[in-house]
């Protein structure tokens, strides 16, 4: 049972009415033997494939420094000496200071001696400041309201280290600093792994759906079915009397484009298939008009050229438009559209469309119409593609409402988290007595 201390007293730092009554109150810089920005400057002339490693904003994840020796992310010895004021120690706090500010890590011993890039070095007095417990408290809900108090810039937010090292923060005795560092690692340790549990468990969850409608698309329901070889690669054997047709046998395309721009705008995305922008979290730009957009009904095959690679593609169940740069495909016979939207987004089916795409580079593939009709898809009958769908309905919702039970349970865990390190640092609660494994 958390308890808290037996007593406190006001305080004058912003953002705190109260701290326990051993705790001090000192401005960041009294805590610190070194304060320092990394370099900044031009580093493409300077970055190497090997020496000396050279951390950056993107290797500050998760309350440490997770640095992966791959890539030009290094500078030569020389150079590093040269510029010694951004040469990091172990346990050094680091806090991004351009960009995604405020995030916050502490640098392992095995990057000791690393040089850095626009960031902030914060490195605790010998005797007075424990650096675990600066970095716990710099990187909790205290610590980021504080860093936005004082950022600088409208779009790309800045932290000035001058500003920063005048921030107040609570102080207790260095024990006690070292035994809320120590607390607050293990139950994040326990935290962390349970919601990399939960994690496991919806990336197991989405490769069952993945297998489950891949099977039931190009397999059928029912496994006794005499098979044939379907003479495609990507789908392998299919049931016998399923016939194997080309596209141009069961789409048309149509080019059909708005007048007035009226009409609600679709996105099609590799995760959601075709759905309204509306209904999505999207900041890229939006054109100033839809005039001209191509027109699609429900029932509509809509393929995004550039990504249906990665599987952006399906079927629409709106009336609306869509880019022009992407392309609009109608059935020309009874069909259950549906069960070709989870056909096109299946794994074998994008297979074939990567075989059909063309392009120098993987990630710059485009399916062409001429080349979508030439590709070969098994066709089952009208009535076995309606239970097929029926089938799949009934089993995706089941677990789609697993993923989102564990998702709810992922961030009901990340908010206590958040709160505990929240608490523990500003002295909400009393740790000292916690014993540990």
């Amino acid at each position: 049972m958390m308890k808290p201390y037996p007593e406190y007293k006001d305080c004058s730092v912003e953002l705190l009415s109260e701290i326990p009554s051993n705790w001090k109150t000192m401005k960041l810089y009294y805590f610190l033997e070194k304060i320092t920005n990394g370099y900044v400057g031009p580093t493409r002339d300077i970055m190497r494939g090997s020496g000396i490693p050279y951390i950056q904003g993107i290797h500050i994840k998760g309350n440490t420094v997770k640095f992966t020796p791959d890539g030009f992310y290094y500078v030569d010895e020389e150079w590093s000496n040269k510029h010694f004021r951004s040469i990091l120690r172990e346990n050094d706090v680091l806090v991004v200071q351009t960009g995604s500010i405020g995030e916050v890590g502490i640098v392992p011993s095995d990057l000791d001696g690393a040089n850095c890039h626009a960031l902030i070095i914060l490195r605790a007095i010998s005797g007075v400041g424990y650096g675990r417990y600066l970095m716990w408290l710099l990187s909790s809900d205290f610590g980021h309201h504080s860093f936005y108090s004082i950022k600088t810039g409208d779009i790309l937010f800045h932290l000035n280290s001058t500003k920063v090292k005048d921030l107040g923060i609570p102080i207790p005795s260095l024990l006690e600093q070292a035994q809320i560092a120590a607390y607050l690692d293990h139950k994040t340790h326990l935290i962390d792994s349970l919601i990399e549990k939960k994690q496991k468990q919806i990336e197991l969850l989405k490769e069952y759906r993945t297998a489950l409608i891949n099977q039931a698309v190009t397999k059928g329901l029912n496994p006794e079915v005499p098979k044939k070889d379907s003479g495609i690669p990507a789908f392998g054997n299919v049931p016998t009397h399923w016939p194997i047709t080309r596209n141009k046998n069961l789409f048309r395309e149509v080019n059909e484009r708005s007048i007035t721009g009226k009409e609600e705008l679709l996105t099609v995305s590799h995760i959601t298939g075709v759905t309204p922008r509306s209904e999505k979290d999207v900041t890229m730009f939006m054109a100033s008009t839809l005039v001209g957009y191509k027109l699609c009904q429900p029932g509509d095959l809509i393929i995004n050229t550039m990504w249906a690679w990665m599987g952006a593609l399906g079927t629409s169940n709106n009336c609306g438009v869509v880019s022009p740069s992407y392309n609009v495909y109608r059935f020309k016979q009874s069909s259950i559209p549906k069960f070709f939207d989870y056909l096109v987004r299946s794994p074998s089916f994008v297979c074939e469309i990567k075989r059909f795409s063309k392009g120098v580079w993987s990630s710059r593939l485009r399916l062409y119409p001429e080349y979508f009709f030439e590709i070969k898809v098994p066709f089952p009958p009208f009535s076995e593609q309606e239970e097929i769908v029926e089938f799949l309905n009934i089993k995706i919702k089941k677990i789609d409402n697993y993923i989102s039970q564990n998702l709810k349970i992922i961030d009901f865990i990340k908010e206590h988290r958040t709160t505990l390190i929240s608490n523990v640092v500003t002295g909400k609660i009393d740790v000292r007595d916690e014993v540990l494994p």
